[in-house]
């Protein structure tokens, strides 16, 4: 079951990347049913393996519906898939967590609720210093910077950029 599941989770990915939105939704539907499935496994190892994909295709989900200008939906499932990244106890729970931020960030800026994204964006930077990705870390400032710069709060940008500059 859960190959069964990681592969519709995978497939639902594929079917997003070619902008078969509706059928990406269907899939990862499918998807949980099987990783869902698998929480209730006596193997604590299976449990936790199937919890965590879970949270990655409910991510996924929250992204799809993102791509499909739907920002209500996306952030709710953003916010469902960042509750069960937060139960998780895989040891990339906290890089997922960084990435939901700003995922909830992003559809708030493309909203013009430039404030709520600053919100969202400053919560993940933590997590990314946590995970020392420093590629991440460089977006995650500038993201703020940008943030800070639609808000016309030019010397909050200007000190993000700098933090930025030298891991860019």
């Amino acid at each position: 079951d859960y190959n069964w599941g990681y592969y519709y989770q995978w497939y639902s990915n594929y079917l997003y990347v070619r902008g078969l939105y509706d059928k990406s939704l269907q899939i990862s539907d499918t998807a949980l049913l099987f990783l869902k499935k698998l929480e209730k496994s006596s193997n604590l190892a299976i449990r936790n393996a199937a919890a965590f994909q879970v949270a990655e295709t409910v991510m996924g989900i929250g992204a799809t519906y993102g791509a499909m200008e739907q920002p209500e939906e996306a952030i709710k499932k953003y916010q469902e898939s960042l509750q069960l990244f937060e139960a998780s106890n895989n040891p990339q729970k906290r890089r997922k967590i960084a990435t939901v931020y700003n995922n909830i960030a992003t559809v708030f800026f493309l909203l013009d609720q430039y404030a709520k994204g600053l919100e969202y964006d400053l919560k993940s930077i933590p997590f990314h210093l946590e995970a020392k990705n420093e590629e991440m870390l460089a977006y995650a400032y500038t993201y703020v910077a940008s943030d800070y710069m639609r808000l016309q709060e030019y010397d909050s940008a200007k000190l993000y950029f700098d933090k930025a500059d030298p891991i860019v």
